[in-house]
């Protein structure tokens, strides 16, 4: 006799409301690896948090977090590619993955985009550069939360499992923000 699978309409009556809406809002997420917007996120705060110390202009700044992100994003790639053809019978790259990598390994972009777009709205809001790395940190580490509960519901941990994935993946944010300390 096999167990009888509950309907859809019947695990929306038992799936709380605030996990339906995590659910839809993680469809909104960009395809492709989703590890990348956390590496992307993480990059570019850091390059962000460095870049204020060397008193850059916020052009500057700007320019160089997005180079770095999308030569960190092509580095990921090359590595990935590296990967697949030690790990598997030859020991050629296989060029022709390369477009597919490309595309799966963007969301290193879309997490360093988002990071670029947090620097410029502050700087052309008129915050100083000290005041835009932390409006940046905090981005990341506000974004980096969400992605952990988004993370603990797609795994369907419980209750405080869900608060340990949101509050581990907030600490690599803390980590940039104790990075700045450490700078000045």
């Amino acid at each position: 006799m096999t167990p009888v699978q509950p309907s859809a309409q019947d695990q929306a009556v038992t799936t709380p409301r605030w996990r339906r809406a995590v659910i839809r809002l993680a469809s909104l997420q960009p395809r492709g690896n989703p590890s990348g917007l956390v590496y992307g996120m993480i990059v570019a705060s850091v390059v962000v948090t460095a870049e204020v110390h060397y008193e850059a202009s916020h052009v500057q700044v700007v320019v160089a977090t997005a180079a770095t992100v999308v030569v960190y994003w092509l580095t990921h790639v090359y590595c990935h590619l590296i990967g697949e053809s030690m790990g598997g019978s030859t020991r050629r790259l296989r060029w022709q993955a390369a477009r597919h990598t490309l595309g799966s390994e963007a969301t290193v972009l879309w997490g360093g985009g988002i990071e670029v777009l947090a620097i410029t709205v502050a700087y052309l809001l008129g915050l100083d550069s000290s005041s835009g790395d932390w409006v940046v940190i905090a981005v990341t580490t506000t974004l980096l939360f969400c992605w952990g509960v988004v993370i603990g519901v797609r795994n369907e941990a419980r209750g405080r499992f869900v608060l340990l994935d949101a509050v581990f993946a907030a600490s690599l944010g803390a980590m940039v923000a104790g990075l700045k300390l450490l700078l000045k």
